[in-house]
């Protein structure tokens, strides 16, 4: 358990630290010649509502899952 509860910080460090700020950079970057100040609170909304929406995914696909493993017999 312990291997895999790092292995699982490792992972979400590297996502949360790594490529969110990126990310936000990025599309900061990329709004400042339109939005001038106001990019940075742009690209902080778009990534939350990229990652919000990525969970929501990834929570249906495994409800779809849970429900036909529940069916099966063990």
């Amino acid at each position: 358990r312990a291997l895999v509860s790092a292995i699982l910080f490792f992972i979400i460090n590297i996502i949360g630290l790594g490529l969110g700020p990126l990310t936000a950079g990025a599309i900061s970057d990329f709004l400042s010649a339109s939005q001038g100040a106001q990019s940075v609170r742009y690209a902080m909304t778009s990534v939350h509502s990229i990652g919000g929406l990525a969970a929501i995914t990834l929570f249906y696909l495994a409800g779809k899952n849970l429900a036909l493993d529940s069916k099966k017999e063990l």
